[in-house]
This record gives C-alpha cells, structure tokens and sequence, in this order.
C-alpha cells in the first residue's frame, strides 16, 4: 500500500482528496496519511480522524516519511514547495505536481538541476479521461496517425479572486493531449510558426497579465498545430480537434474532443468520416 501525502486542500486538491479516498476505498493500495494547508479552516475537518494536518510544509516532512507527495497548490507556490521537499530527500518516493511545474522558465532549470527527473511527475487531469482510452484504441485499431490538430480551451475568470501566472496554465492542457494523442516523444523538437497574445490588468494578479493567446505550431516533421486560449470567454470551452491521416498519409477522420460540458468531468468524443463526395463529412461515432 502506498502511502500518500496531500499540500494544498483547494479546488484542485479537493479532487485529488476525493480521488485518493475512493481509491483507497475502491481499490485499497493507496493510503492519504497526511495534509498541508496554510487555511487552517481546511484542516478541520480531519482533526479527529487518522489523516494527520499540518499547516507548513517543513513539518509534513519532518513528522513523516511518504511514498507519495501531492502538490495541489497554486503554481506560484511549486517553487519554494518543491525546494523545501528536496531538502528532505529520505522522506518521499515520488512527487505528483498539479500543473504547470513552476512559473518560470528559469526555475525550471533550478529544479532539474537538483531533482532528478523520475522523481516529478506533472498532473494534467484529462489525461485520465474514458475518451482518451477510446480514441487510442480506435486509432491503433485503424492504423491512423495524428496529421493536424487544433483547439480552443477557455474559460471566465475577468477579475476572479485566485491567483494566476496568465492563460499559459489554460493552454498546456489542449497541447498536452495532442503530445499524448500524437505519441510525441520526449525532446521531440517544436517550431513556434506565429502566434498573437494579449496582456491586461483584469487580474488581481497584476497589471501585465496574460489573458488570451493564439498560437500556431509544428512538432517534430510533420504535426500542424493550431489553437488559442482565453480567460476571457463567457463560459468554459474546452475543445480539442484531431485530423487523423491512414497508411497512404491521407486525412481520412476528424476527431472532436470536447471536455467538461455539461458538467465537470463529463467528456464526449465524436468520430467523422471525411474526404467524402463534394466535401461532407459523416459522424460515425459519439
């Protein structure tokens, strides 16, 4: 059984609270043994069970010793998390991180220098969607291959009350899936082709914050990406379209990946078939 350890009891680590708590129920290989949060409200609710509380991350680590360290905070706080862990180094196994890593590319380069990169692993949450699952095994079953993809991934957060880095964190999301869909791997080169962005002070996060961004993009040989992302839009949309080509290279299906709607959570896939008389296309699957 795999003993885990939770910093943060926000949004996003209410859902990995949930997550780990049915799975152990579930499954019963994993065990949350402790939390950290800075919101002592957040932790009453475990005062009289078995999951031990801590406020600070430095007494988690010296009370404790984990296979498993989930950090579910904000991302300007992964950093300073992530150096005070690593000052510990007996005490963990693993590191899960929400998404995005750190804030900055220079701190990127501080924690490869002093982590070793099977240590870290980056949580991105549509990755564990039943869709993906599908689509993977509809496409080896069918020979087909990743020849273009777009998407737009946005959501409302005009003045909202949580911290932010910008729409960066919205667009690692749909790019993500497409590395994964297109089984990209690691250190596949990338070229930026073009893009626009947008800069605004509608967050309390500062006055140069950016809110929406388009982008245009070619991996590795062949893959067109294009797409773009905004913390402007009325509501959530989270759309993610993949042109897939058979053996002769030909664009035969398009794939639609809609997440999220109507509820959270709530994922569809939708299978075209293209290249059909005068332009059509039929929908062969839902």
């Amino acid at each position: 059984m795999l003993s885990i350890a939770l910093i943060g009891m926000g949004s996003a680590g209410s859902r990995f609270l949930r997550a780990i708590l049915y799975r152990e129920k579930i499954k019963g290989d994993v065990k949350l043994v402790a939390i950290c949060d800075r919101n002592r409200e957040r932790l009453e609710n475990f005062y009289n069970t078995n999951i031990k509380t801590y406020q600070k991350v430095n007494d988690l680590l010296i009370n404790g010793a984990y296979d498993i360290i989930v950090i579910a905070t904000n991302e300007n706080s992964h950093f300073n998390i992530l150096k005070d862990i690593k000052k510990y180094s007996t005490k963990y196994k693993r590191i899960l991180v929400e998404k995005l890593l750190v804030e900055k590319f220079n701190q990127v380069r501080d924690i490869l220098s002093i982590y070793d990169e099977n240590e870290i692993a980056v949580h991105f949450v549509e990755r564990h969607s039943l869709i993906l699952k599908y689509l993977l095994n509809w496409m080896q079953t069918n020979n087909l291959t990743v020849k273009r993809a777009s998407f737009f991934w946005g959501k409302f957060r005009l003045y909202d009350h949580r911290p932010t880095i910008g729409v960066t964190s919205e667009i690692s999301h749909p790019i993500d899936l497409i590395l994964m869909i297109s089984n990209i791997k690691p250190g596949t080169p990338f070229e930026i082709l073009g893009g626009t962005y947008v800069y605004s002070d509608f967050s309390i996060s500062g006055k140069q914050v950016l809110d929406t961004i388009n982008v245009n993009l070619k991996i590795g040989n062949e893959i067109l990406v294009n797409g773009s992302s905004s913390f402007l839009w009325e509501k959530r949309r989270r759309n993610v379209q993949f042109y897939l080509a058979n053996s002769e290279g030909i664009v035969t299906y398009m794939v639609v990946l809609i997440f999220d709607k109507p509820h959270w959570d709530m994922d569809i896939c939708r299978v075209y078939k293209v290249n059909l008389p005068y332009g059509r296309k039929r929908l062969i699957n839902t």
